[in-house]
């Protein structure tokens, strides 16, 4: 009896480790918070939000973050003059992040694996603010020679990273390496839209302002999909990936068309990448709220993904965004086989969707 006892507590204590090591902390010290504004806390690319932690009066927000694996957190941040802010970290898996921001940006405590990727991230323009986006680092050159330039130091920071870095992380390599290419991408993008700009134009869209322009080409880097489901931990990437795809598909005529063969391009150029394809469709599906025929992509989307965890969220927005007309039939949902006898209402309400029949 006394060793099934001890068993049991064994089984209880691993599994209590292995909960705890899923869950990572954030502990921040901003410069000027507005102490009536609670952040908000995303994470699995605005999936999933928290808003319970407030920062406390020693300008400290002190949150534990639930993910299954290392990813990007965002916090959404105000300040005292009520400006609104968007701070990104890289949250290994069980790891703690400290940080105090200073200047608008954040210094990192320790030597520890989270505070050097945050580091490196920060150093490299990833995260905060990237020159190279505000101002090219040359105008009077060709196209080519300007993007084989980015990508030349895309490259370097890579190599960088893994001479510099705690590379065990399979996820976070994959992070890095599809940061590392939107970001030589978009600065490339940049410099193409802005061959033409004075440095008076510079300097406003440096004080936030977006000088009108015509850009002097559309132009689209040379992009290289990467083999890695976990590429789109990186937003950036994501959608640098979605501007690849869709770059030869004409964007005219029927909603419905357009969409069906950027589908089939999908299908077409990640066939290795399922939860890729997912991740890409479920973007473009909740893009659009209505459209006519849009309940077919969705039957296709259900067909090929029955088990995708926003199937359920993509089938009621469509359905709600839609008008109601007599007759029209509701989407398929679950039925709960309880009685008031079971269940009491304060129950239902806990789940996100009930439909009630009384």
């Amino acid at each position: 009896m006394k060793t099934k006892l001890w068993i049991a507590v064994l089984l209880l204590l691993s599994f209590e480790l292995r909960s705890q090591s899923n869950t990572s902390v954030l502990e921040l010290r901003f410069e000027t918070p507005n102490l009536n504004y609670t952040p908000l806390i995303d994470w699995e690319n605005y999936r999933f939000t928290s808003r319970d932690t407030p920062i406390d009066k020693q300008n400290f927000l002190r949150v534990k973050v639930p993910i299954a694996r290392s990813q990007v957190v965002y916090v959404h941040y105000m300040d005292t003059a009520n400006h609104t802010y968007i701070h990104r970290f890289f949250l290994p898996k069980g790891d703690t992040l400290k940080g105090t921001e200073t200047n608008g940006t954040f210094v990192f405590e320790g030597n520890h694996k989270s505070a050097n990727i945050n580091r490196f991230l920060y150093q490299q323009g990833v995260f905060g603010d990237d020159s190279l986006t505000k101002r090219p680092l040359m105008q009077n050159v060709s196209t080519d020679i300007y993007t084989n330039l980015m990508q030349d130091l895309a490259e370097k920071s890579w190599e960088l990273y893994k001479t510099t870095q705690d590379t065990s992380d399979v996820g976070q390599n994959s992070f890095v390496k599809a940061a590392l290419q939107a970001q030589y991408y978009y600065r490339t993008k940049f410099f193409v839209a802005t061959k033409s700009w004075t440095a008076a134009m510079f300097e406003e869209y440096r004080k936030g302002q977006n000088p009108s322009f015509v850009p002097s080409e559309m132009y689209y880097p040379p992009f290289h999909i990467l083999p890695l489901e976990e590429a789109i931990l990186s937003l950036d990437y994501k959608q640098c990936l979605l501007e690849h795809i869709q770059k030869d598909i004409p964007l005219k005529g029927d909603l419905f068309e357009v969409l069906n063969e950027f589908y089939n391009a999908i299908d077409q150029k990640l066939p290795h990448l399922p939860h890729t394809r997912e991740a890409l469709l479920i973007t473009l599906l909740m893009w659009k709220k209505d459209f006519p025929r849009k309940q077919e992509l969705i039957e296709r989307f259900e067909r090929d993904f029955p088990s995708a965890q926003q199937l359920k969220e993509l089938k009621y927005e469509t359905w709600k965004s839609q008008k109601p007309v007599l007759g029209m039939a509701l989407p398929s949902l679950p039925l709960l086989g309880l009685d008031s006898s079971q269940v009491i209402l304060t129950t239902i309400s806990k789940s996100k969707y009930s439909l009630l029949l009384i």
